[in-house]
């Protein structure tokens, strides 16, 4: 019994003289849930705090459709910007803005006499659905509140549209980029853990009396890491598409420009990691943490598209996000080259700024 108390207070002794790890093996589960737990939000508790961004095109400019405005933002749910037709349409298919208002010129008219006109537009992307619902409730109860106050004539309908240059929201090429995105970065941040592994051999001794500096030794990993992360991604990509029936839709060079540039991300990452950890051991433990949480806030397990609006603001800052979005442009979202250019051109910054920090940072000793 002794024996067996002594070992008991070993293993936990051990365990809480880890600060680093205790504090990650708390912090995880609370980060997680919290994330989760702000994703689905009963619907009556968000709709209080959700404020939609509308495009609002008045080709009226009746003082009915200015009291319709007023009327529609008067609870603070709903934020217009004032566009164009042509805008409002392009801007909603390029995924730029989720839901626009076409008020066409007659409105006022029709409203006051009754008269059979178009109707309204409310213009939507297609994976904004729940948007679009709430924003059709609003509209149609500012509508009858416009009409009441102006003593006119029966409401006129709402007619919702969907706009956008593909078919549709697909998950699975959802479903592929996000799992391809966090499976990917593990290997990466496990291959820079072979940094430090390598650190504890006979072989860096060698490397260290050899005429190299720590940035060449590093640029090495680098390219390696990236080069085996994009290889890696394409495969899960191309099997994906062959078994799952997803394709490009938008631009093969702009997928592979994004596909590689996340490897260059992955890499920097992996080291930076390595850098910080110091140590094979403290480094898999930080690598978890912060591999989840970057996978949770960038849309690889859950569409971004349906976060609450504060938090797709907030991850817009997330690289994973960018490379999520970035894959999902080319692929069922079918955007242009230049929109995984701007994505690629992000991550490939972000990726030379960490191996950056990691040549500073790395130690020749541990």
């Amino acid at each position: 019994m002794t024996a067996w108390m002594s070992l008991l207070r070993l293993q936990l002794q051990l365990y809480f003289s880890n600060r680093k790890a205790v504090l990650l093996n708390l912090l995880l589960p609370l980060v997680v849930a919290a994330f989760f737990g702000s994703i689905f939000v009963p619907q009556s508790r968000e709709a209080k705090a959700v404020v939609l961004t509308v495009g609002w095109v008045d080709e009226d400019a009746s003082a009915l459709s200015q009291r319709l405005a007023q009327q529609l933002t008067q609870g603070g749910s709903v934020q217009l910007l004032r566009l164009s037709k042509t805008q409002a349409q392009q801007q909603v298919r390029d995924g730029k803005l989720s839901l626009a208002v076409w008020l066409p010129q007659g409105f006022g008219q029709s409203m006051a006499t009754a008269a059979t006109r178009e109707p309204l537009m409310l213009w939507h992307e297609p994976s904004a659905t729940l948007s679009q619902a709430l924003l059709q409730s609003l509209l149609t109860q500012s509508l009858s509140h416009t009409a009441a106050a102006a003593s006119s004539g029966p409401v006129l309908p709402v007619q919702a549209q969907a706009l956008s240059n593909y078919s549709g929201y697909n998950s699975y090429a959802h479903a592929f980029a996000g799992t391809g995105v966090q499976f990917v970065m593990m290997l990466g941040i496990e291959l820079g853990v072979g940094l430090l592994v390598l650190r504890r051999s006979a072989l860096w001794q060698r490397l260290r009396a050899a005429p190299l500096s720590k940035s060449v030794l590093v640029a090495a990993h680098f390219a390696s890491i990236a080069l085996i992360a994009s290889a890696l991604l394409t495969l899960v990509l191309a099997l994906g598409m062959a078994v799952f029936g997803f394709s490009v839709q938008g631009s093969v060079l702009g997928l592979a420009l994004v596909v590689l540039a996340f490897g260059c991300f992955t890499a920097g990452l992996g080291l930076l990691l390595a850098a910080v950890g110091g140590s094979p051991e403290v480094t898999r433990s930080l690598a978890i943490m912060v591999t989840l949480v970057l996978v949770m806030l960038g849309g690889g397990w859950v569409p971004t598209f349906v976060f609450p609006p504060w938090l797709q603001s907030l991850t817009t800052w997330v690289p994973v996000r960018w490379a999520v979005d970035g894959l999902e442009a080319m692929t069922w979202r079918a955007l242009p080259i230049e929109v995984a250019a701007t994505h690629a051109s992000a991550l490939m910054l972000t990726g030379a700024a960490l191996v950056a920090l990691a040549v500073w940072r790395l130690r020749w000793r541990e």
